[in-house]
């Protein structure tokens, strides 16, 4: 850092003694003042544009061959079952953000000025949100987005810090940036968890959570204020309980509600008193048995925090504090930073017959996109369940008879509809009992009937029948 520092001390010195120079001069001297600072603007332009080399992108998980599929699953068989999963904590500190003369990523880097830094990182996290690769656009306009955005943003910004780094502060205030508040304040703590994040996915593709955390914090992003934010609560502990229902101690005032949690394969389960222990068991049985045929997830689900929390009353009268004043009726999954939330009533279970779909097995199963199949730059799976979502509605033999809890103003249509289908499907197939969908409710129907999307939903999850729901015998 210090020879850094040096070197842009002397490009300041040169930079006072050009510009004293060219005003000691003539008129002709005047016009290459004018030419001087058209040059300044260019190599402003030039360094608010983002070029990811080759070098710094992830390698495309194009799937594992067909011919190699049931040997690489066969090689999971070490890692043990989902409920005895004891997870490796990630342990960030022991990356060190910076060396000598640049940062754990290059030491070829120049210092830019906070602003700059920041207005780069909007742009790459915009760029990267906005990116629609593998969306859909329906033609009212409404917008269905997918894609690795983990791996994009990890890319964006190992090309940003790779080139350029900040002077040490404790604190500056950021003002005038587009799509970022008008004043705020960054702090270099934030900084420094970025570039150990970054460091710590290049080595060991783990800290995806502390990197989108850190970047949302450096920009200011609009969700910080949300309550259900990561940011605003401390993290429950993940201690193995195999099948035991246990009594959580509450890590922030205000999460004492959550009376049972139970742990498995990277999930954390918790449940508010309401929710009866048998819901929570079953809610235990259907995660453990959907990640069943990839333990291989069960860490990456608990380095990006995978929590599902179970209530019991529809409505505003949910009763969990991170979503406290927000209308949930069945379930919902906030990704990285919101986790997920699923109505245990709709669950069916000895005691408890409901036939409808299962919003514990439907949220889990978007869970794990955003959080498994972005981080491990899962492309074969984007790069074919949107169109293989098409060909089924196409076909009508998905069912688009059903209604979502969407924000206002927002009209049901092919986005919505191309959007779900992965949760749905795998829902159905997991929960296997005809009518409890209207669709895709048997496995048998799906391998026949939609024989893609049975292809590649058995590379992810089981395709065997399973104990759910016992007391419906179909």
């Amino acid at each position: 850092m210090e020879i850094i520092k040096e070197l842009h001390n002397l490009k300041k010195i040169l930079i006072l003694l050009t510009i004293f120079l060219i005003s000691c001069g003539s008129e002709e001297g005047t016009g290459t003042v004018e030419e001087s600072t058209e040059a300044v603007e260019e190599s402003t332009e030039a360094i608010e544009e983002i070029v990811v080399l080759e070098t710094q992108k992830k390698k495309e998980n194009s799937g594992i061959e067909d011919e190699d599929f049931d040997e690489y699953i066969a090689g999971l068989e070490d890692y043990g079952e989902g409920g005895k999963f004891v997870p490796i904590p990630l342990k960030l500190d022991d990356f060190k953000p910076f060396t000598e003369s640049g940062n754990c990523l290059s030491d070829d880097v120049t210092i830019i000025e906070p602003e700059e830094f920041i207005a780069l990182l909007v742009e790459a996290y915009w760029g990267t949100r906005e990116d629609m690769t593998y969306g859909y656009i329906s033609e009212n306009g409404n917008v269905t987005r997918n894609g690795p955005f983990a791996t994009w943003n990890y890319e964006k910004l190992v090309a940003i810090n790779s080139q350029y780094i900040l002077e040490e502060f404790d604190e500056f205030f950021i003002r005038g940036l587009e799509r970022t508040p008008e004043e705020y304040t960054i702090y270099w703590n934030d900084y420094e968890t970025l570039l150990k994040s970054l460091c710590s996915i290049k080595k060991d593709n783990r800290g995806y959570l502390e990197m989108i955390m850190s970047t949302q914090e450096l920009i200011s992003w609009g969700q910080l204020k949300q309550n259900f934010h990561l940011s605003n609560w401390e993290r429950f502990d993940y201690i193995t309980t195999g099948r035991n229902i246990i009594k959580p101690v509450a890590p922030h005032p205000g999460l004492e509600v959550y009376t049972k949690y139970m742990t498995t394969s990277g999930v954390i389960i918790t449940a508010i008193d309401d929710v009866p222990d048998e819901a929570v068991l079953q809610a235990y049985d259907s995660i453990t048995r959907m990640l069943s045929k990839r333990p291989d997830f069960h860490q990456i689900l608990y380095d990006g925090y995978a929590r599902m929390m179970l209530f019991w009353e529809d409505g505003y009268l949910h009763g969990l504090p991170e979503w406290e004043g927000e209308e949930i009726d069945t379930g919902m999954a906030g990704g990285y930073t919101g986790g997920s939330v699923a109505n245990a009533r709709y669950q069916c279970y000895p005691g408890n017959i409901d036939r409808g779909g299962d919003p514990v097995i439907h949220e889990l199963v978007h869970q794990i996109n955003h959080i498994v199949f972005e981080a491990i730059n899962e492309v074969y799976f984007y790069e074919r369940v949107y169109g293989y979502a098409i060909d089924a509605i196409e076909k009508e033999i998905f069912a688009t008879d059903y209604k979502q809890q969407l924000a206002e103003g927002v009209v049901q249509d092919m986005a919505q509809f191309i959007g779900e289908y992965w949760a749905i499907t795998n829902e159905g197939m997991a929960m296997n009992k005809a009518g409890f969908k209207n669709s895709h409710d048997k496995i048998d129907w799906v391998k026949e009937n939609d024989p893609n999307m049975f292809a590649l939903a058995e590379r992810y999850f089981p395709t065997e029948p399973w104990d759910y729901c016992s007391d419906v015998e179909y």
